[in-house]
């Protein structure tokens, strides 16, 4: 039997092998040193909560100079898993989602480096976009305080949005982190 020893840790340590020499002959044994793999699991969160079918990209070059260039889609848990990846060059590897909706705060590609053997985890989050409302109410007699407002109609996102404001001394009512309106303005109403 014949094996490797003092593998380096960056490699996978080959398997024994076993050779028979015959009287006056010459046995030939190689081994390969193998680059250990990783994985790199993606975990998917959104605050509207939609993260099955998500579609990730991981691109970029291996430790040996292969280029990478995988997608993968998170399950019903909102996980995506890259598998049995080269270890990734100085400059790492990009990550980035696939066609993100419109109505989410843009996140931008991620770098990751991996190491050899080391399996990489990495949280991908989606903040719907929100902005604000301003009101204001004016009156002939001055009483513009106290008054309620409601914002009503659906968001880009789909989610029904239904609110209220009241009015300060000023007249002023504020609708704060209003989910963005998609194709259908919002109404307004006192």
């Amino acid at each position: 039997t014949v094996e490797e020893v003092n593998t380096p840790e960056r490699y996978v340590v080959p398997a024994k092998k076993t050779v028979t020499i015959t009287d006056g002959g010459n046995a030939q044994v190689s081994f390969e040193n193998k680059l250990k793999r990783s994985d790199l699991t993606v975990t998917k969160t959104a605050e509207d909560g939609i993260i099955k079918d998500v579609e990730f990209k991981l691109t970029g070059t291996s430790l040996t100079g292969s280029k990478v260039s995988e997608t993968v889609k998170t399950n019903a848990n909102g996980i995506a898993v890259f598998e049995n990846l080269l270890p990734s060059d100085s400059k790492g590897y990009t990550l980035t989602e696939v066609g993100v909706a419109d109505y989410y705060v843009p996140v931008g590609s991620k770098v990751i480096h991996l190491a050899n053997g080391v399996d990489g985890e990495v949280t991908v989050h989606n903040a719907l976009k929100k902005g604000s409302v301003e009101v204001t109410k004016t009156a002939e007699d001055g009483l513009v305080a106290g008054i309620t407002f409601r914002l009503q109609g659906v968001s880009q996102s789909g989610a029904r949005v239904d609110m209220t404001a009241v009015t300060d001394k000023k007249g002023v009512a504020t609708f704060n982190d209003v989910l963005i309106s998609g194709n259908t303005p919002y109404t307004i109403e006192e």
